[in-house]
């Protein structure tokens, strides 16, 4: 069913209301302590998630509610092969007992080459005497980047130029291909609830349909990440989907179980307004179609997530099921405890 693009609200709107319900609306918003932002997250259980930031390679694991501080952590720089680098972790996604990680793949803002960016990798979570445990799992891939020019339709696509490996580039070409103009940036990572089959989300390039002429957001599925982790092997990519998000790219692609359905985030590849949350179904044959455009600040616009959760713990938030995560205090002088992201239950 197709959802009237007049009832998109902005989170301003949708905070309103709740900041007018006296007590009941402190419980709607929560601080998370020990990173400005969160760069991928994923639920792990009803009252828990893991998440990470762009900044470092720990990846922390919080419980919805109660105290803002994680719960366990795990440093993953030397797994990784990375001795201080941030690996700009993207995306997250959760098979079975195996959470799947991906970093951005991108230069930097100078276009400059980073392959320590070039990271899919995986974990577990255990938990053991009330203690929660994270471990690596089989060996990081750092071949990704180099595989997608077999795609086939990689021309139409313009990985090719987006990454421009191997090329002899000017000064000028190089710094094209940053990513907030118009180089290669994974920033999404969702798990399709039924194959073992991941899909990769594009914040850019964005490829122009030549019957429109129109810039579309990029999805591309991996169809093999469990032989990619445990055998090493090459990865195989499935048929490319693009979708008309009126110019906009792809910044979270999270799948929710009590929806049914995959909740999609979208903001501009080189800014951060606006954010704009899609509902699909599922079906390659019914594009996702609007719920709502956020209002939010430019710091919170930083690194937008969403969490679905499946279940509702005693005393949750029962059919508030998603967590919208935002930016929070971003002070270079913070402290540890003082750095924060902010994360609010929204229903689409």
């Amino acid at each position: 069913m197709r959802i009237p693009i007049q009832i998109a609200i902005s989170l301003a709107a949708f905070w309103q209301p709740i900041l007018c319900c006296g007590a009941d609306a402190v419980s709607q918003e929560h601080f998370y302590e020990g990173m400005t932002s969160s760069s991928a997250a994923v639920a792990i259980a009803p009252d828990m998630f893991i998440a990470c930031c762009s900044q470092d390679n720990v990846l922390r694991v919080y419980r919805t509610e109660g105290s803002p501080s994680p719960i366990a952590s795990l440093d993953v720089s030397s797994f990784l092969g990375l001795d201080g680098e941030p690996a700009d972790i993207r995306g997250a996604a959760k098979i079975a007992d195996r959470i799947y990680w991906i970093a951005s793949h991108s230069r930097d803002e100078e276009g400059r080459a980073r392959p320590g960016r070039y990271r899919f990798f995986a974990t577990t979570i255990t938990k053991k005497n009330d203690q929660i445990a994270i471990e690596p799992v089989g060996k990081p891939c750092v071949t990704l980047l180099n595989e997608l020019p077999g795609l086939n339709t990689v021309s139409t696509l313009r990985l090719d130029k987006a990454m421009g490996l191997g090329e002899e580039l000017s000064e000028r070409q190089r710094q094209k291909l940053a990513p907030t103009r118009e180089g290669l940036y994974i920033a999404a990572l969702c798990a399709d609830p039924h194959i073992d089959t991941l899909l990769i989300g594009f914040r850019n390039p964005r490829p122009v349909r030549v019957l429109t002429g129109r810039p579309h957001a990029l999805v591309v599925p991996l169809n093999n990440p469990s032989e990619v982790i445990e055998k090493g092997k090459a990865p195989i990519f499935g048929e490319a989907t693009l979708w008309d998000f009126n110019g906009l790219g792809i910044t979270c692609i999270a799948y929710c179980p009590t929806d049914g359905a995959y909740f999609i985030l979208a903001q501009p590849h080189n800014a951060g307004a606006p954010c704009v949350l899609y509902r699909w179904s599922g079906m390659k044959a019914n594009p996702p179609e609007p719920v709502r455009q956020f209002s939010l600040t430019d710091k919170e616009l930083i690194d937008v997530k969403l969490v679905p959760f499946e279940g509702s713990p005693a005393g949750g938030q029962g059919s508030k099921r998603l967590l919208l995560l935002t930016g929070g205090d971003k002070r270079a002088d913070a402290t540890t405890s003082e750095k924060h992201f902010r994360g609010i239950w929204i229903q689409p």
